[in-house]
């Protein structure tokens, strides 16, 4: 499976997830914050510490993959069986790479929904003084 690291609502490409080790739910002691099933039988869920656990049999066995961080995934979304889409808070590479674009889309003379949350996105990114710097914001 090939997964998307997200932050703020924008993709980042992460290295394929290296190492999986089947586990027990009993086992799992962290909260879980999304799950995503884009078929009957593949599934998966998210939460703190960074985890990814997976189920390829409707939930019966979960395999638990290891993501590289400890930081925890907040949402996800899954477009097939082979690409989901996982969400943390953290400020990522997807913001340095859309955040230029996105900040000069939003301020197009053209008439726009309200997009009250792309629009504190940039608002964040307003703050940091690299994006001050490369954009003039």
């Amino acid at each position: 499976m090939k997964l998307v690291l997200v932050a703020l609502g924008l993709l980042c490409v992460a290295p394929t997830l290296t190492r999986a080790e089947p586990i027990e739910l009993a086992e799992v002691r962290q909260n879980l914050f999304a799950t995503c099933f884009p078929s009957d039988k593949e599934g998966w869920m998210v939460g703190e510490l960074g985890r990814i656990f997976h189920t390829r049999d409707g939930g019966q066995t979960w395999d638990r993959q290891d993501a590289g961080t400890k930081r925890p995934f907040l949402a996800m979304a899954c477009l097939d069986a082979n690409t989901a889409w996982i969400a943390g808070k953290d400020f990522t590479i997807a913001d340095v790479a859309l955040g230029p674009i996105m900040h000069r889309c939003l301020d197009f003379p053209i008439a726009l929904p309200a997009l009250s949350n792309l629009k504190a996105w940039r608002e964040k990114l307003k703050e940091r003084p690299a994006f001050k710097k490369a954009t003039g914001a």
